[in-house]
């Protein structure tokens, strides 16, 4: 795993940390690779003794590679009109999934400068689930209560290890085409008073994720596996925590320096805007076993009705596309 790879694990472990201090027992989603990418839109106009010569370049050097993504915009003066703009953008973009994710709470005629990104994922999996399988099941949201869940199961090869440091089980679950997997990190079982994911979230950082979720840890094996059907849609304001974990002087007028877009001084990031959904159902591939492969005599099962965390994986290059964790239906 190279530097840049290892940065965005660590970006995505430090924020998902952040943002579950915020929701201890509430789901949490976000798109790492999103964030990360549009934050490096900013980047590149956060200048100083260059600001002239990236000051006349920025906005081509950006729209080559990101064409659509880049727009000047008056906030000021065309606030409305703006926020439609963006808006009708975002639609676009997520093939209208997302509309109006501008609102008069994150954009006014003072805003400056703003990130807004949005991400929508149908996850289409390699192994399609057997529908006449799905049930009503108990979620167990903590050590006491319930909720009712529509429960998918399907019996596999799938890759599976056992994690003894945090008393969990991991499990990957590869989507079609094979590029992009969800990890599940799921306790064996509800230990504490809350979610039962306190002591993994405490002992979760780069270093940790990167040792759990190892195909050297994980062996095939034949799996019962059962895995709520859910959708999350998450609206996140990261302003709060990106500070937290550096980013200062980036939203802060007397500090910031993004002379290399914008010639006024005191020029900030206003705000960072960030939406994603993600839905899982049975829907999937006819695959068939690869023969030869190692099948073991007993079955193992990996049933996930307790909260659990998970992770959206580009395998090629490990990148973390969607990190979360379910914790109620």
């Amino acid at each position: 795993m190279d530097a840049l790879q290892l940065a965005n694990s660590a970006f995505a472990v430090d924020l998902f940390k952040k943002l579950c201090e915020k929701e201890p027992a509430g789901n949490v989603l976000f798109s790492p690779i999103c964030l990360s990418t549009s934050l490096s839109l900013v980047h590149v106009g956060a200048k100083g003794d260059t600001a002239n010569e990236i000051g006349q370049e920025f906005i081509s050097s950006t729209k080559r590679p990101y064409a659509k993504e880049m727009e000047t915009v008056d906030f000021k003066d065309k606030l409305e009109e703006t926020k439609g703009q963006i808006n009708n953008s975002i639609k676009d973009l997520t093939d209208g999934h997302f509309e109006n994710i501008l609102s008069n709470n994150n954009v006014n005629d003072q805003t400056k400068i703003l990130v807004v990104n949005a991400a929508y994922f149908i996850g289409k999996w390699m192994k399609k689930f057997p529908e006449s399988e799905t049930k009503e099941c108990p979620f167990r949201v903590n050590k006491t209560d319930t909720k009712p869940v529509q429960m998918m199961s399907l019996e596999a090869m799938f890759c599976m290890g056992n994690i003894d440091s945090i008393n969990c089980k991991v499990i990957e679950i590869p989507f079609q085409n094979k590029h992009l997997s969800m990890l599940i990190l799921l306790p064996k079982d509800v230990e504490d008073e809350s979610t039962g994911l306190e002591k993994v979230e405490k002992q979760l950082n780069s270093e940790t994720l990167l040792q759990w979720t190892n195909p050297s840890t994980m062996a095939n094996t034949k799996v019962k596996l059962s895995i709520p059907k859910f959708k999350v849609e998450k609206m996140i304001d990261p302003k709060a925590s990106l500070e937290n974990l550096g980013l200062k002087s980036t939203f802060d007028e007397s500090t910031s320096d993004f002379s290399g877009m914008s010639e006024t001084k005191g020029v900030a990031l206003s705000n960072v805007i960030h939406r994603v959904c993600l839905e899982i159902s049975e829907d999937g591939g006819d695959s068939i076993e690869v023969p030869g492969s190692r099948i073991l005599q007993h079955k193992d099962e990996f049933r996930a009705d307790h909260p659990f965390i998970y992770i959206v994986r580009h395998n090629k290059t490990r990148n973390i596309v969607f990190f979360g964790k379910f914790c109620s239906p």
